[in-house]
């Protein structure tokens, strides 16, 4: 794990953070998470980036990746239909979703959601990050704001 920027340094806390979130993902995040698990390879280890320009971001199947610990990603309560801000867990599952096992934020086929004005799709990314939330916070918790 690094910290971005040439002087940067990865504090305590980032790393504690990073630390506790992936020990959710593949300890308690059944299936998906020990699909993420398996796809770590030795011979070409996982980057984490922690950064603190606001961008998450991955490479497809590139072992890369860049957080923002305190990002405010917004998201879709699909209970309530109201916006909330995703935790660090639910950032660090998608972009592993990218960088581990190239899930893409897009698909041509799915259906799209419409909430008023504004059309959403859930993206199969986005779908595997629900069932790893689901299965460390429990049924339908996925959905809730506040994970």
């Amino acid at each position: 794990m690094h910290a971005a920027g040439e002087d940067a340094v990865l504090t305590d806390d980032q790393l504690s953070t990073v630390k506790s979130d992936l020990g959710l993902i593949f300890g308690r995040g059944g299936d998906e998470g020990q699909r993420l698990y398996n796809a770590l390879d030795s011979n070409k280890p996982l980057k984490i980036i922690v950064n603190s320009q606001g961008s998450n971001a991955a490479y497809l199947k590139g072992n890369v990746l860049s957080i923002d610990l305190s990002s405010q990603v917004t998201l879709i309560d699909q209970n309530t239909m109201e916006p909330f801000v995703a935790a660090t867990t639910r950032i660090l599952t998608h972009e592993l979703g990218h960088a581990l096992l190239g899930l893409h934020d897009i698909h041509p086929v799915l259906p799209w959601v419409q909430i008023g004005d504004v059309e959403y799709q859930n993206s199969p990314n986005v779908r595997f990050m629900d069932r790893v939330m689901k299965n460390i916070h429990g049924d339908d918790a996925h959905r809730r704001r506040y994970y």
